[in-house]
């Protein structure tokens, strides 16, 4: 089975975040290893995941500047990060993490380049 509602989650020690999209029911189906996706690990403000596949996640960041961690891509990889209609190139970190510093109102996509 596989979680319904969820997009994304975070540990610290042994405890597990979950981030949700909002939907009244939400379905979590806890496995031995996590789903292979691009997830949000984190935001420090209010913001809405849009789309999610495995290779790409949009995001649109409310009224406040917003600091997000996003996972599940190969360390190391090369990710196009759009904020609006500017566009970059970054590399993920180590952990598969990519950081980003969203401004307020902004829409944010990430995709996997080949």
């Amino acid at each position: 089975a596989t979680s319904e509602g969820v997009t994304g989650y975070r540990t610290e020690g042994d405890s597990l975040y979950v981030h949700t999209n909002g939907q009244p029911r939400v379905t979590i189906s806890l496995g031995k290893a996590p789903a292979s996706r691009l997830y949000l690990e984190t935001a420090s403000g209010e913001v809405q995941v849009k789309s999610q596949t495995p290779a790409s996640i949009e995001i649109q960041n409310q009224s406040t500047p917003s600091r997000l961690v996003l996972r599940g891509f190969n360390p190391g990889s090369a990710i196009e990060v759009a904020i609006n209609t500017l566009s970059e190139t970054r590399q993920a970190d180590p952990e598969g993490r990519v950081i980003i510093d969203a401004p307020p109102g902004t829409s944010v996509s990430l995709k996997t380049k080949p």
